[in-house]
């Protein structure tokens, strides 16, 4: 057990030697329960330190009900969207990460049929898997740069780790700055993993492999980190 953990944490300085063993032989146990225990953890951190009480003032602002609502009522709104802010958090790390990867494997196991290649969906649940460390090392960094604050706005809980294109560029409209916050080195790293595990699952070129998975990173990208929240934006400005 311990020399199967020793092996995953090796795909952080080996990944071209570790992540091929890895996902040949199927060793997927410890990734996921890194990636579920860090993200809970962030969850966890996030949600505890988290201040809801701009949101619940709004939202019942915007219903009519905060200026008939005692200091008592407001005050146990707050609390309790803090708890759902809180389980909600680490329900993400524990459900929805396994969830995450079910559909990563899931879509790279079309593209293998899409290029003509024999990939079981148990290979790209492997790859998947050991694909998402870097996504854990990131729940885990941004759950320590948590504990420094004593609350957390919103606004806060993205800059926790500044590892993306948008730390280093302050002045740019709201639509660069999606583009910027998509091109993050865990995001690309992540891809890059991701390619190299493809490439063992479907028995293809490493090389080719890893533009896959970068390929893979544009679209999800693109599609879930920039165009739908610009689309929701417009929608909502109107």
């Amino acid at each position: 057990m311990w020399e199967s953990l020793r092996k995953t944490l090796s795909a952080y300085v080996d990944p071209v030697g570790k992540v091929p063993e890895l996902v040949s032989s199927r060793q997927w146990g410890w990734a996921l329960i890194c990636l579920c225990l860090a993200g809970a953890f962030f969850g966890f951190m996030v949600g505890d330190r988290v201040d809801t009480r701009r949101a619940v003032t709004a939202k019942m602002s915007k219903e009519g009900s905060l200026s008939k609502a005692s200091e008592r009522e407001v005050s146990e709104a707050i609390t309790q969207e803090q708890r759902v802010t809180l389980v909600a958090g680490i329900a993400k790390g524990l459900l929805g990460m396994p969830a995450f990867v079910f559909f990563i494997a899931v879509a790279l196991k079309m593209l293998a049929w899409l290029l003509g290649r024999k990939a079981l969906l148990a290979d790209t649940w492997a790859a998947a898997c050991v694909a998402m460390l870097p996504i854990a090392l990131s729940f885990l960094l941004a759950g320590l740069a948590a504990t420094t604050y004593e609350a957390l706005t919103p606004a806060q809980i993205p800059q926790l780790l500044p590892s993306s294109l948008a730390a280093i560029v302050s002045e740019a409209g709201p639509k660069l700055m999606r583009v910027w916050s998509a091109i993050d080195i865990f995001a690309i790293w992540t891809a890059v993993l991701l390619g190299l595990g493809f490439a063992t699952a479907s028995q293809m070129k490493r090389s080719a492999g890893v533009a896959y998975g970068l390929l893979l990173w544009v679209l999800f990208s693109a599609t879930f980190q920039i165009g739908l929240p610009g689309l929701m934006a417009a929608q909502g400005g109107r």
